[in-house]
């Protein structure tokens, strides 16, 4: 998994790197029921590039939302599932 443009599934380095969030914090999600990865035998998470793609999509909108007045930067934690991890 050397590139993952043009892929359907991402490992959990990729996604943390895609969120600008730490693999730790894709795990404390998964444990917390908020973000799904896909299990594989030995036991890694993998992740349907749609589904990033739609976390990236509702960030973006809520984002978007958010005033740059305040210069405040706002955890992607708290722009998806609207808490602090």
């Amino acid at each position: 998994m050397k590139n993952s443009i043009g892929k359907d599934i991402l490992s959990i380095g990729e996604v943390a790197h895609l969120l600008g969030v730490n693999v730790a914090t894709l795990r404390n999600w998964h444990k917390l029921g908020l973000l799904q990865p896909h299990m594989t035998l030995g036991g890694h998470r993998r992740y349907a590039k749609c589904d990033i793609d739609k976390l990236l999509e509702k960030c973006s909108k809520v984002s978007s939302k958010i005033s740059t007045q305040f210069k405040v930067r706002t955890p992607i934690s708290k722009i998806l599932f609207g808490r602090n991890n």
